[in-house]
């Protein structure tokens, strides 16, 4: 039988076959060489926001929560707008007065001129367009003026009350060439200007 000295002359010399070769010093490991570092990245998208938007049920304004685009422009608003009412909402009698084409963002050729003032069917001034940054810029599809009135109304209460929740100031509606134009208000009023959310505030459901 082999001795034990033989045994452990051979079981050293299987070990030392399978050994790793060390290193004398110490050396930092290369990029490739550690498993944290991934050439996968995760891409943050577009940071988006809740914001009140308006819808009508039994005639009247109401509000519902949509997510957008932080600090969301007048195109932005005004799309999530146009989609109209969820399955659930719509289930529930929410609807909404604007149709495709109805409205969409536009542009005023002079800005820095001031535009008429808004006035009601008796004349009297009551606010003043001034060129600001926060001013909402919508323009009016030339079907939108052959609808029933009672409808242009509820239709415009929603993209003033939408336009001004999400961060705009103010709302001012142009025809085709950009030029502004009086729209219908509550209250048999007539609206051109500069026109908040304070002009359409009669038209939200009171509870």
């Amino acid at each position: 039988m082999p001795s034990a000295i033989a045994l452990a002359m051979v079981a050293f010399l299987l070990l030392s076959a399978c050994a790793v070769t060390g290193e004398d010093q110490a050396r930092p490991i290369s990029p490739s060489e550690n498993p944290s570092n991934s050439s996968s990245t995760t891409e943050v998208g577009p940071r988006s926001e809740a914001t009140v938007m308006w819808m009508v049920s039994r005639e009247a304004l109401v509000r519902v929560l949509r997510s957008v685009p932080a600090d969301p422009t007048t195109d932005e608003l005004l799309a999530a707008l146009l989609a109209g009412p969820t399955p659930i909402e719509a289930s529930r009698g929410i609807r909404s007065a604007l149709s495709a084409g109805d409205l969409g963002p536009g542009s005023i050729s002079e800005p820095t001129t001031s535009l008429p003032t808004a006035t009601s069917m008796t004349g009297d001034a009551t606010t003043t367009l001034q060129a600001e940054p926060q001013l909402a810029v919508v323009r009016v599809g030339d079907e939108f003026r052959a609808r029933p009135l009672e409808q242009q109304i509820l239709a415009l209460g929603q993209s003033v009350l939408t336009l001004t929740s999400g961060g705009f100031d103010s709302v001012v509606f142009v025809d085709q060439d950009d030029q502004p134009v009086a729209v219908p208000g509550p209250e048999g009023r007539i609206l051109e200007g500069s026109i908040t959310a304070a002009d359409y505030d009669s038209l939200r459901l009171r509870t």
